[in-house]
């Protein structure tokens, strides 16, 4: 699908401000707690119209990066949210960081899925149920990031074993610090707004985690292994 030049001119635009953003974020410039400066500050200050300064903070908003408060808006007080993206950000370049990404959830959460429903008591799929159902009035909102993280470290859990989760939580950690420049290149890619991105994303992401309840309910480690698999594959197709 072509998109007009006023759409590409503004989605350049965005994704240059997102940089500008995740740059003061992981360089220390901008702390958990800061204020930011007004929209028309930020604006002048950045040469940018105020639109677009609104429609990156409302996406930093959406996934929980900034919270609006009366008094203007905040950095959230997340220090999960910032650490591990700082930690790559200085050695590898963003395409780099989501291929590494994705093999490395390839290489261990199918297996984690598998395992998990090998260890898993009833009540543990009743607890993923729970967190599945807890996602869906959130979606286009930024609390459906935490419950989505959520499913799948309660997945980690059901596999008993302490090492998997904490490297399982290291990464989620990580897929939440990539999520704005992900839901930008959905946007990008399909001709969308960042708000619509995110809806698309989210009823995705739904549709996903349903296959994979329903291969724990059926006590199917293969198939669990695969909607895994499967769902990683959406994830893929948006990373570079």
């Amino acid at each position: 699908m072509n998109q007009p030049a006023s759409q590409i001119r503004r989605i350049t635009i965005r994704d240059s401000l997102m940089a500008y953003f995740k740059k003061a974020l992981i360089s220390g410039r901008l702390k958990p707690g800061d204020k930011l400066p007004s929209e028309t500050e930020l604006a002048q200050s950045l040469d940018v119209g105020r639109a677009s300064i609104r429609e990156v903070l409302s996406a930093l908003t959406f996934l929980g990066i900034l919270t609006k408060k009366p008094e203007g808006t905040f950095v959230s007080e997340n220090p999960s949210e910032l650490p591990a993206l700082a930690i790559l950000a200085s050695s590898i370049t963003t395409e780099k960081f989501s291929q590494q990404l994705y093999q490395a959830r390839l290489a261990m959460e199918p297996g984690i899925a598998r395992l998990a429903v090998l260890h898993c008591q009833p009540q543990d799929v009743i607890l993923l149920e729970q967190k599945l159902e807890a996602m869906k009035p959130l979606i286009g909102r930024g609390e459906y990031a935490h419950e989505d993280v959520a499913f799948h470290l309660t997945i980690a859990t059901m596999t008993g074993n302490t090492i998997l989760y904490q490297l399982m939580k290291t990464l989620s950690d990580l897929m939440t610090m990539q999520m704005t420049e992900k839901i930008s290149r959905i946007a990008k890619k399909e001709g969308l707004s960042f708000a619509r991105a995110l809806e698309f994303h989210h009823q995705k992401t739904i549709e996903e985690h349903t296959r994979i309840l329903v291969a724990f309910k059926g006590m199917d480690p293969q198939g669990a292994y695969d909607a895994m698999c499967s769902h990683l594959e959406h994830w893929q197709i948006y990373s570079y």
